[in-house]
């Protein structure tokens, strides 16, 4: 800025100069146009220098806020981020994962004090191997006369065991529901779940229904010794759960007899009226007998020796 004052100064009394000397000189033509180059000359001069001492236009400077702001932009990008891996949820040693029923699946019925063999297939699904000497346990419920079964060899992890319980039907009708568990050889008691806390089962139904338990055949007399052609007399023992009519026939090695029927008013043993048997002789007489309701089952037979006298 003070360059520009001085040589605008400077030009300015150069230019006044020019023009006195003029005016004290010859006022002729060629006077006046030197004069007028002078001045033009000046002019140019003053505008020449004008321009140079104007400074240049300074680029911006940067300010507070400019700054924040390309700050702000850098810091603005996403930021990866590492998540700690989930930890794995431990096995526990001990634990049944599968439970298949081989023998005796739920609601099976059952009579009253009726002996059954309950089997079933577990898995080990633990970490552990269970040895010979873990046991099956029962837990809670109707233990039906069950008692503890070792497991009685190894099972690694992954493999499976049948394991059975002998167990009697109550004698009441009804639903029954045993719960059973296996048990380590330090008395720790596992089984089914996320914690293998929850045990397995046996359930049944008892009921009471008619049919013959047991029948045999009664001989008058046990061997037959006489005249050829004879008779023995022949009756049937028969032993029922349930009130019901029992229809039965005897079998025998010289022929069928008819059909025959006994009521029962309730469960029990009753012998049968008896009927005359011809004996042919002199071979021995084979019979047994055939309840063909409600069973369709054939019994016992008995042989009646047969000795033909003149």
């Amino acid at each position: 800025m003070k360059l520009f004052t001085k040589v605008t100064a400077g030009l300015l009394i150069t230019g006044l100069l020019i023009t006195g000397c003029s005016l004290l000189g010859n006022n002729s033509t060629d006077n006046v146009s030197v004069q007028q180059t002078a001045v033009a000359n000046t002019v140019v001069a003053l505008q020449t220098a004008l321009a140079a001492s104007t400074p240049a236009e300074a680029a911006p400077t940067a300010t507070p806020e400019m700054i924040a702001t390309a700050t702000l932009a850098a810091t603005t990008a996403p930021v990866a981020t590492t998540l700690a891996a989930p930890t794995a949820t431990s096995q526990p040693s001990y634990i049944i994962t599968r439970v298949e029923d081989i023998t005796a699946p739920d609601n099976t019925v059952y009579q009253p004090g009726e002996s059954f063999t309950k089997t079933w297939r577990i898995t080990n699904g633990g970490i552990a191997s269970w040895t010979a000497n873990f046991k099956l346990v029962f837990v809670s419920g109707d233990q039906m006369s069950a008692t503890s079964v070792l497991l009685g060899r190894t099972v690694a992890p992954n493999q499976t065991i049948d394991i059975s319980v002998n167990l009697v039907a109550p004698q009441s009708e009804g639903t029954y529901q045993g719960n059973f568990m296996v048990q380590t050889d330090a008395g720790k008691n596992f089984g089914l779940g996320a914690n293998g806390t929850s045990p397995f089962w046996v359930k049944i139904i008892v009921q009471k229904f008619f049919q013959v338990s047991s029948a045999s055949v009664i001989a008058s007399p046990t061997s037959y010794s006489g005249a050829c052609p004879g008779s023995v007399s022949l009756s049937a023992s028969l032993t029922s759960t349930a009130a019901g009519t029992v229809t039965y026939y005897f079998v025998t090695s010289t022929g069928n007899s008819n059909t025959y029927t006994n009521v029962f008013t309730a469960a029990g043993t009753v012998t049968t009226a008896a009927i005359a048997w011809p004996v042919t002789g002199p071979d021995p007489l084979v019979v047994h007998i055939y309840v063909d309701s409600p069973n369709h089952q054939d019994f016992g037979a008995i042989t009646i020796p047969v000795t033909c006298t003149p």
